[in-house]
Order: C-alpha cells, then sequence, then structure tokens
C-alpha cells in the first residue's frame, strides 16, 4: 500500500514539475525581468545560464535577432530558441517536451502552425526541433530538421554557444530560400495542403516585397495612362470642334488679319486660336502649319499634339 502511494506521489511530482514546464514558466520570468526580449511573439532566445557570455543588447545579439526578424517578414515563420542547462529525460522524454512546449507557445497566444523552434540541453548536448505544419509543408523537411540538430550538436560539442544559433537560423534562411517555390506550386496546383484543417496561409509579411511593390506601381502606371489617354482624347474632340467653328462661323466679322485667341499674344497668321502659333487658320499653341489643331503640330489640316506631318490624329 505504502509503495503504491509512493508510486502515486512520483507522478503527481513529474507532472508538476515536468522540464518543459520549467523551462516555459522560466521563459515567462525571463521576458517580464526583462532579461530577454519576446519581440511581440514573432521571435525570442531564451538563453538560461547566458551561454552566448554576449547581453541582450549586444551587437553579435542584435545580429541573431536581424536574422529572426527578416525569417518572419520574408517567410512568415517565427523562430524560437530555448537553451538550457539540463532537461532530466527520466521525468519527460524528448518527445513531450516537443509537444508541451509546443502547446505552452499556442496557449499564451504565440504562433506555432508557421513557427521553428529548438530546444537543447546544453550539459547532456540533446534537444529537437520542431517545425509547425506550415513550415514543414512549405520550407523546412524533417530532413532539413535532422540536418540542422546535427549541425547545432556539432556546435554544441565544440563550447560553440553562439555559433551554434546563428548556424540555426543561417539554415532556417536557406531552406526556406531554396524551398519557397513550393508556396508557388502549391497554390498553383492545389492538389493538397498542410496537415491543418484550418490552413491559412503565414500571416507576415513575406518575400519579395519589391515584387509587390512593382505590381502596384505598374497598376498606378497603368491606370495614369489610361486616364491621360482620355483626357487627351476629350482635349482633342475640343479643339478640333472649336477650329471648326473658326472655319465655319458665317457669323464671325473679323477679317484675315485679326487673331482671336483669348487674350493670346505672341500670334502670327490669319485666323489663329492660341497662343505662339505661325499659319493660316491654326488652332493650338506652338503650331506651325495651315489648318492645324494641335499643340507643338507642323503639318497641315493635323489634330493631335506633337505631331510633325499632315493628317495626323
Amino acid at each position: 500500500m505504502n509503495f503504491i502511494i509512493f508510486i502515486f506521489i512520483l507522478k503527481i511530482i513529474s507532472i508538476i514539475l515536468l522540464p518543459s514546464d520549467e523551462i516555459w514558466n522560466q521563459t515567462l520570468q525571463y521576458i517580464d525581468e526583462g532579461l530577454m526580449y519576446n519581440f511581440n511573439k514573432k521571435h525570442f532566445i531564451f538563453d538560461e545560464e547566458n551561454f552566448t557570455a554576449l547581453d541582450i543588447d549586444d551587437e553579435k545579439m542584435k545580429a541573431l535577432y536581424n536574422k529572426q526578424e527578416k525569417i518572419f517578414r520574408i517567410y512568415g515563420i517565427a523562430s524560437y530558441i530555448f537553451a538550457v542547462s539540463y532537461i532530466n529525460e527520466s521525468i519527460e522524454a524528448i518527445g513531450s517536451i516537443r509537444n508541451n512546449t509546443r502547446d505552452n507557445l499556442r496557449n499564451d497566444g504565440y504562433y506555432v502552425d508557421n513557427s521553428i523552434f529548438t530546444v537543447f540541453s546544453i550539459d547532456s548536448i540533446n534537444g529537437l526541433i520542431y517545425t509547425g505544419n506550415i513550415t514543414k509543408f512549405f520550407y523546412i523537411t524533417n530532413d532539413n530538421a535532422k540536418y540542422m540538430k546535427e549541425k547545432i550538436i556539432n556546435n554544441l560539442e565544440n563550447e560553440s554557444y553562439y555559433k551554434a544559433w546563428d548556424d540555426f537560423l543561417d539554415d532556417i534562411i536557406y531552406f526556406c530560400n531554396k524551398n519557397y517555390d513550393n508556396i508557388f506550386n502549391y497554390f498553383n496546383n492545389n492538389t493538397s495542403k498542410p496537415n491543418n484543417n484550418a490552413f491559412t496561409y503565414p500571416s507576415g509579411p513575406q518575400r519579395h516585397s519589391n515584387e509587390k511593390t512593382l505590381q502596384i506601381l505598374v497598376g498606378i502606371g497603368g491606370a495614369v495612362v489610361v486616364i491621360g489617354f482620355i483626357i487627351s482624347i476629350i482635349c482633342c474632340c475640343c479643339c478640333c470642334k472649336k477650329c471648326k467653328f473658326a472655319n465655319n462661323d458665317d457669323n464671325s466679322n473679323y477679317d484675315f488679319n485679326r487673331s482671336y485667341g483669348g487674350n493670346s499674344g505672341y500670334s502670327g497668321g490669319n485666323n489663329s486660336i492660341g497662343g505662339y502659333s505661325g499659319g493660316n487658320n491654326s488652332c493650338g499653341g506652338y503650331s506651325g502649319g495651315n489648318n492645324s489643331c494641335g499643340g507643338y503640330s507642323g503639318g497641315n489640316n493635323s489634330c493631335g499634339g506633337s505631331l510633325g506631318g499632315s493628317g495626323g490624329a
């Protein structure tokens, strides 16, 4: 009977003191005390014993933060690093740590499906890499993650703690960039989807913002061209009507040597309408020809801007 009670107590203790829960509670404590940043839950680095020997505001740490921000901004992937002194795997197996850490992140409002995180025990040099459903589907396969894990282990064995996380982030960028076409293949040939019933495209800003900017500029440019074309047609029609009126008005008492253009000056010719014109029956600024209608035209019976021949439109 006493043995059964003892086993029961051990189980209760193991549930209360799960390493994954200890790691998570300490992570939240570090954030609250300003010992680490969580960057609006997009990414963070939890270094329990400061194995990198760097202040959180050190330039080298900022370089890691910038890579994490780049990963989120371009690929929409949140990244989290947990570096702890020791994980007692006799209390909680690595698989359970993986699942519980994922759930702890999700329950506290962190990105999970489009995330990647690693949890490593520095003393025992063992750990895991978790990839969310979206991350795994589009970017980082299990084989990719296995390669990344082996690389972390190699760096930790050499006590290259900073390099371990720097390489980890570089590998994320490498595989994301390498497999980026998977997104286009998915949306062009949508025959399968990630193992996520509520699948949505990652909400973070995505790669190739320059391409999106170009698309916007092209759209604006196209609208400007269309509007300009419409305005040109209207102006041309109005101008041609004025020319017709000038040539056919039976009630006009103006003689051939008198110009009329609404107080316009520098005209030189008979029946000219507009400033700086030089020709007979011309209608338009800077025109030089007979019966021309349009700006900067130089020909007979032309109707259009910047033309240099007869019969233009």
